[in-house]
């Protein structure tokens, strides 16, 4: 009997050894597949969990070069990471040994359905109705309309700037006509990751900060519409804009 058992034991460690081998000889094709979101789909939350399966045995999974958790019993891998307005590229690489043995890649698209609304430029044939690149941010329905930030190439000398401002809510009013209410506080478009820093931000400092970046205001109501520029901020000297 015991001489069975070692014949076994024998046997068995041998069949180990040869799947051993076979692995090395024959190794699994690396392979990432994206089981929580596909190709060009939308999403409305900030944090995007990429998350599947792999083959292969990599030494580690990036996504957009950020190392993800990888789980060996069951083959599975998850990262959770931060998209922007917009389209985000998503890349997902297996690395084995410092190379990369798999890749691929996806886009997703961040929406935000009414919390950011992403608009791009309208531009002119003729200088004087020339509309700024501008981008409507923070986009919050109120009654009767809606209230928002936006981030517009709107820096210039006085003059410049108060027919770019102008133009830009005329764009704005013009593709939301039916809106009787709509507040906005437009920011320099480079200024962007600052203020959108700041507006994370409810300490007196940050805010202080926040109201010297805004470079307009336009208000409009049932009882009319005002815009002003601030060349220096909210606190500073305002100008009256006809529009």
């Amino acid at each position: 009997m015991k001489k069975l058992l070692k014949i076994a034991g024998i046997g068995f460690l041998g069949f180990i050894i040869f799947i051993k081998v076979i692995g090395t000889l024959f190794p699994v094709s690396p392979e990432i597949q994206i089981s929580s979101f596909e190709d060009k789909d939308e999403v409305t939350t900030e944090l995007l969990d990429v998350s599947g399966k792999y083959k292969g045995s990599p030494d580690k999974i990036l996504v957009n070069g950020q190392e993800a958790e990888k789980k060996t019993s069951d083959s599975t891998f998850k990262k959770v990471i931060t998209l922007k307005p917009g389209e985000n590229l998503v890349t997902i690489e297996a690395y084995s040994k410092g190379k990369v043995v798999y890749k691929t890649e996806g886009v997703v698209v961040y929406d935000l359905e009414g919390k950011y609304y992403l608009e791009k430029e309208q531009v002119y044939n003729q200088e004087q109705n020339k509309v700024p690149e501008y981008e409507i941010v923070r986009k919050e329905d109120i009654d009767g309309g809606f209230s928002a930030i936006v981030y517009a190439d709107v820096m210039g000398g006085d003059a410049i700037r108060e027919y770019l401002v102008a133009n830009l809510v005329k764009d704005i009013k013009g593709k939301n006509g039916n809106a009787t209410v709509i507040s906005l506080l437009i920011f320099p478009k480079q200024d962007k990751v600052t203020v959108e820093g700041l507006l994370e931000k409810t300490d007196t400092a940050s805010l202080t900060a926040l109201s010297k970046q805004v470079k307009a205001e336009y208000s409009r109501t049932s009882e009319g519409e005002d815009l002003f520029i601030y060349p220096s901020g909210l606190e500073g000297d305002k100008l009256a804009v006809a529009i």
